[in-house]
């Protein structure tokens, strides 16, 4: 490190304890010493044009790997320690820090993210999202997050199922991420191949593990919320069958999931003294008799529909019992 990043990264040691301190009470094993930064001119693709920089870089860019494993097994690398001298949690230098480490840009790859695991990759570990971390350098290693959910985020929307089983079974924390959001968008936002099969053993794996069914983003609100807009009504009975709170209104627009229902993006639904007691009631599993306009508003609403239906198994249920 030269002396201008030196002193510029000594200047943020204060804030880099700061963010440490979040993490303190996890009590978490120290995280190893990130990569030593090399040359940005590493983005470009042509080492001919960048005689001064690592071959092993160049070498593993085009997926020579004899080549790497030579240069590795001669270290003609800048690293050193165990083995080769990388681990799976060193963070890579980057500029101000937004790569990370590997696992989260490989979780599409089954081997890849096997072979991470296996190596002690950190499935919650990621880079730490805060507006004081700009600014930090080219080849910086700012403070991490030691409770990121990206990891998962990314293989529930996007991988195989088995690497989400993977992430869960090496520790991933589903209530740092947000899967059952991430389950409706594979469905509706990405198109992976067998979503619409997948998202049920998804959401139930994430739940099984401790994803928290009333868990809210700040512009979609809950997994019910999200599909709810998507009007996916066997997503929607998934979700109330396993305790999901329609009342529970989006951060952005304090909306809950029956306003959502009925599409009136721009304002709540309108409901009568009768139908908010109706609904309340019809939530928590008791009867309340209404009829007439109260019953007949109630039910135009296709979310309530649902809500009685699931409520009305339960009860059969219970009676049966």
């Amino acid at each position: 490190m030269d002396r201008d990043n030196a002193r510029s990264d000594a200047s943020k040691e204060r804030l880099r304890l700061i963010i440490y301190s979040y993490f303190e009470h996890l009590n978490l094993p120290l995280l190893p010493p990130p990569l030593p930064g090399c040359s940005t001119s590493v983005l470009f693709k042509r080492a001919e044009n960048h005689s001064n920089e690592y071959g092993l870089v160049y070498a593993a860019r085009a997926n020579q790997i004899e080549l790497v494993r030579y240069l590795l097994d001669e270290r003609w690398t800048p690293l050193n320690g165990e083995v080769h001298g990388y681990h799976s949690n060193q963070q890579i230098p980057s500029r101000d820090g937004y790569f990370g480490v590997a696992i989260n840009h490989c979780v599409q790859d089954v081997d890849i993210t096997r072979f991470l695991l296996e190596h002690g990759a950190d499935p919650d570990l990621a880079p730490f999202k805060d507006g004081r971390l700009q600014d930090w350098g080219e080849k910086a290693t700012p403070p991490m997050d030691r409770t990121s959910g990206l990891a998962l985020d990314l293989a529930v929307e996007k991988s195989p199922i088995i690497v989400v089983q993977m992430l869960l079974e090496h520790g991933a924390h589903p209530q740092y991420s947000r899967p059952l959001h991430g389950a409706v968008k594979r469905l509706h936002s990405h198109s992976i191949p067998g979503a619409q099969t997948d998202w049920r053993p998804l959401m139930e794996m994430a739940l099984n593990h401790g994803a928290e069914i009333n868990a809210r983003t700040y512009s979609s609100g809950t997994a019910l919320s999200s599909a709810v807009h998507h009007e996916n009504w066997e997503i929607i009975e998934f979700l109330i069958e396993k305790g999901a709170d329609p009342f529970v209104k989006r951060p952005a627009s304090k909306h809950d999931s029956f306003d959502s229902a009925l599409k009136f993006e721009d304002q709540p639904w309108q409901r009568s003294k009768e139908v908010k007691e109706y609904l309340k009631v019809l939530m928590s599993g008791s009867k309340l008799e209404i009829g007439g306009e109260a019953l007949e508003e109630a039910r135009k609403n296709p979310l309530v529909r649902i809500v009685e239906k699931v409520k009305s198994r339960d009860a059969a249920r219970v009676e049966s019992a």
